[in-house]
């Protein structure tokens, strides 16, 4: 099965079709590589490179460099659910100057409204030419073998890594990507502990551990096919989403501590995958609490009434429906990224 090809209708965590919010309507952007389940980010010789743009909404215009000639592609693979999904399918338009992300048009059909973290990366934070490839699923676990998405049509981990091994793995014509200029990108474990924390307390730890073992599984998969460049991203903050600050406070605690757990146990898990790789380049772990928090206590600074509307035109309010977190949050996440890998791939 394609993890690239877009389920039918939308679900809880399954992205929905963002609305055009972008920098100066998106009328150009940054170019690039990157595969999301995955992210891939490649540098193209002697093509515009479109700039940042500044402030809330991201109006304020577009500046347009010249890449000098290049003799690698830089790439970004990543892996993820409906937090990063674009709506990316492989057997359509690939990622051109035109369109970073492929298909379908910028932002993409994110769950943001707009941009979401992978998008702003390509677009707003890229060194230099950034494609997006992007293979994350909306509503995926890490492995369904232990813990099963709430939608069949959900593609796992598992079947991302897989996806990846079978097409941009093979080092095809058009992402010509090679272990030094590839960064893989993860962000798992939203939907794991969604589904997890329902379970007797007793039994969640061993659950998560057991879990944590298959994601890091297939980060040795990614290695072994000559990746050597990871970025890790933490279990987001859920248990603030307006979803469910509806649930009781035990309920609310259960999630946190199980969304804690799981990324705590990549924390540790990813000092076990440096130690098994000395040829690792990139290995870093992102905190994405401090990014929600950081819009959630300070929310008029960024657009929004307060910390818990919702409005899905992306940008006046912090969440786009209950439990997707809008465009800001996506860009403080994005800035968090591209602050822990910095260059070749990213610059603020």
């Amino acid at each position: 099965m394609d993890p690239t090809a877009r389920p039918a209708g939308p679900t809880l965590d399954q992205d929905v079709v963002g609305s055009a919010i972008s920098c100066s309507l998106m009328v150009r952007y940054a170019i690039a590589s990157v595969v999301v389940f995955g992210l891939a980010v490649a540098v193209i010789a002697q093509v515009p490179v479109w700039g940042r743009c500044g402030g809330n909404g991201w109006t304020a215009g577009y500046r347009k460099e010249t890449q000098a000639d290049g003799h690698g592609r830089p790439t970004v693979e990543a892996t993820g659910d409906s937090y990063t999904q674009s709506g990316f399918n492989m057997s359509l338009a690939k990622p051109n100057p035109q369109n970073p992300l492929g298909n379908p048009p910028v932002p993409g059909w994110t769950s943001s409204g707009g941009l979401n973290w992978a998008g702003f990366l390509v677009t707003q934070l890229n060194a230099s030419v950034v494609y997006s490839y992007n293979l994350a699923s909306g509503g995926a676990t890490t492995d369904r073998a232990l813990v099963a998405p709430s939608m069949s049509t959900a593609l796992d981990l598992v079947d991302q890594v897989a996806f990846f091994k079978d097409t941009v793995g093979k080092r095809p014509a058009w992402v010509p990507w090679t272990a030094e200029d590839t960064l893989v990108g993860v962000w798992m474990g939203a939907n794991d502990v969604g589904i997890a924390f329902n379970e007797p307390e007793d039994r969640v730890p061993p659950l998560l551990d057991k879990v944590v073992g298959s994601y890091f599984n297939q980060l040795q998969i990614l290695h072994d096919a000559g990746l050597r460049n990871f970025v890790l991203l933490g279990v987001p903050p859920t248990q603030k989403t307006p979803l469910q600050l509806a649930n009781s406070p035990k309920a609310r605690a259960a999630l946190a501590e199980a969304g804690r757990l799981y990324s705590d146990l990549v924390v540790r898990g990813l000092a076990s995958f440096k130690a098994a790789n000395a040829d690792l380049s990139v290995a870093v772990f992102v905190d994405t609490a401090a990014p929600f928090n950081e819009a959630l206590d300070h929310p008029t600074a960024y657009g929004a009434p307060n910390a818990t509307c919702v409005n899905d035109n992306g940008f006046s309010c912090l969440w786009y429906d209950t439990y997707h977190p809008a465009t800001q949050i996506h860009r403080l996440v994005a800035l968090a990224v591209a602050k822990a890998v910095g260059r070749p791939w990213f610059t603020l």
